[in-house]
């Protein structure tokens, strides 16, 4: 992984992206200068670490930087598209942490995860939560907080099962769907056409109060 090698700088990245439901989650951060890692924090592509290792780094990491989050819902998802809402989705992060910084900081240097630019100022990193620590730092803290949110509801909707998949598209979610059809407001419709055409009760809800 490339270290930092210039400051200040913000790195932002996206957890979520594929899942068949739930949000998309861009975690923030930003570093006005290098912050010494204690040898037990792990710092790395969010999905090459342990649940335990995530949650003891995101807890290390909202203690010692500077960060916000930004979230789509699958609503908005629904509307405008992927690409749209993980834009959307980042300007909200990036709104909510400019609240946090001083007003003033020159020739800060903005790294994003990916092929595309998320604003007209950023540097898209591919595989950047692999490649540069500050953006592997905004996604642990990202999927640390979706993977709460999506234990959430697995309570809430016991048949989906969501703790063993978080929402995405593995083969047991999707035989989920095809049994209990979609949660409305929680699963992306635009995401699951192909799933829902192969249920036996295609009409089959549940509202979000159930």
């Amino acid at each position: 992984m490339l270290r930092n090698k210039k400051y200040p700088i913000m790195g932002l990245g996206e957890v979520g992206r594929g899942s068949l439901a739930g949000p998309i989650v861009v975690g923030c951060v930003f570093l006005s200068k290098e912050i010494s890692v204690p040898e037990q924090i792990v710092i790395r592509d969010s999905k090459q670490m342990t649940k335990k290792q995530r949650e003891t780094t995101s807890d290390w990491l909202k203690k010692h930087v500077i960060y916000s989050l930004g979230m789509s819902s699958s609503e908005i998802i629904d509307r405008y598209g992927i690409i749209k809402a993980l834009v959307l989705a980042a300007q909200q992060a990036r709104n909510n942490i400019s609240l946090k910084i001083p007003s003033i900081v020159k020739n800060m240097q903005i790294f994003v995860d990916g092929n595309q630019h998320w604003f007209e100022d950023d540097i898209p990193i591919i595989k950047g939560d692999q490649e540069v620590s500050v953006i592997s730092m905004a996604s642990i803290i990202a999927k640390v907080y979706r993977d709460h949110l999506v234990a959430k509801y697995d309570h809430k909707y016991p048949n989906w099962q969501f703790v063993n998949h978080v929402g995405y598209g593995t083969k047991h979610h999707r035989q989920m769907i095809r049994e209990n059809g979609l949660i409305p407001g929680l699963h992306r419709k635009t995401f699951c056409q192909k799933i829902l055409s192969q249920a036996k009760n295609k009409k089959k809800y549940i509202t979000k109060d159930d």
